[in-house]
């Protein structure tokens, strides 16, 4: 651990050479780069424990005006660091670590920065670091340059650098229709890892490490930006051994008397909302089965034992195509699955809002998936 953060401390001292000026106003003219960095025991590297055991001597030497002035200031640009990167990650947590910082030291620092500014900057709310309007005025003029303090760790130039994106799917629609096309513009990336988390319900929050999360409803969890990617058209589907034993139905009631199963958002409520043109059918019917899964609904359907409703189109087409199923009621329109995508206000990365705008692209061209109204 104690080399990751030594490594870390490396490039941030490397960085104050190039560092544009806008992290430096407002601090003391004392502070310009090499005096800064050679001002007797380096703050920075202390702050963040480069070394793992603080060097002590005996022999007690005069603090002069200048050094006092000097750690004061590496104190505030550290401060102005620590924001950014907690910014960044949206995580306290997370950004203190990244400079390798106690939670002790992380709150003297960004307590002194809000003294500083006289201002509230930011809010923390379970575990989310949130900027409020001024400290988004200050995160932008400080970003760029800051962030290149608390890079990763440096990569050999045998080893190509990579980017890395953490993203969370829904688990059926995550594996089945977004996967494949996030893999797809991976390949357009060389320099792109991305980690695809399978979510179920309100699991893998943006504040707990994602970058991107893809779900089907409103996101609340935070303060978030939501792209609409679509609406997935869903039907329904049934074996034709099945209709051939029990009927096909005809109206929407007729499913009353059939076994009907699908997700658990559909069927739960206790009727099923049709539509054709004008006319809206809303069907008082119970499934004694429901499901957590859209693919469950559309085996179970392949089995035989009953009509599964609901279910995304793009899964059953395949299907369909061998006549393994039979579309159940075509001339209605069963109500289409929204899919959304969210990413954080400000602190998103390019290559994610250029995932964001390949995801849309791709949904647009799909013919099982609406626009969203």
């Amino acid at each position: 651990m104690g080399g990751c953060r030594a490594r870390v401390i490396f490039n941030f001292s490397l960085s104050l050479f190039r560092l544009p000026e806008e992290l430096f106003q407002g601090l003391p003219n004392v502070v310009h780069r090499k005096p800064f960095l050679l001002a007797g025991e380096n703050l920075l590297s202390e702050a963040a424990e480069a070394v793992p055991e603080r060097r002590s001597s005996k022999i007690e030497t005069p603090v002069s005006e200048e050094s006092v002035m000097k750690e004061d200031a590496g104190k505030r640009l550290l401060a102005r660091v620590l924001f950014c990167a907690c910014a960044e990650a949206r995580s306290l947590t997370k950004g203190r670590k990244t400079l390798g910082l106690h939670a002790e030291e992380a709150e003297t620092l960004l307590n002194a920065l809000t003294r500083e500014a006289a201002e509230p900057l930011f809010r923390v709310t379970n575990g989310v670091f949130t900027l409020t309007e001024a400290g988004i005025q200050r995160f932008r003029k400080w970003k760029e340059p800051a962030s290149s303090l608390y890079q990763a760790d440096p990569v050999s130039e045998e080893e190509p650098g990579y980017e890395s994106l953490a993203v969370s799917v829904p688990t059926t629609t995550g594996a089945t229709l977004l996967s494949p096309l996030i893999v797809r513009f991976a390949e357009s990336r060389p320099g792109l890892r991305i980690d695809i988390r399978l979510t179920h319900g309100t699991y893998h929050p943006l504040w707990e490490g994602g970058d991107l999360r893809v779900g089907h409803g409103e996101y609340f969890m935070e303060d978030v930006e939501t792209h609409p990617l679509g609406a997935l058209t869903r039907i329904c589907v049934a074996a034709p051994e099945y209709l051939e034993a029990n009927g096909t139905p005809e109206n929407p009631e007729d499913l009353e008397r059939h076994l009907f199963f699908g997700p658990k958002d559909a069927v739960d409520p206790g009727f099923l909302t049709f539509t054709r043109g004008k006319s809206v059918r809303r069907v008082q019917a119970e499934s004694r089965v429901s499901l957590r899964s859209h693919l469950s609904a559309l085996f179970c359907a392949l089995s035989g034992e009953g009509i599964g409703v609901l279910v995304p189109a793009y899964l059953a087409a395949p299907y369909l195509d061998s006549g393994n199923l039979v579309h159940v009621l075509p001339q209605w329109h069963s109500l289409p699955l929204p899919l959304r995508a969210f990413i954080a206000k400000e602190t998103a990365p390019g290559v994610l809002r250029d995932l964001v705008r390949f995801l849309e692209e791709a949904c647009r061209q799909n013919p099982f998936i609406e626009p969203i109204e």
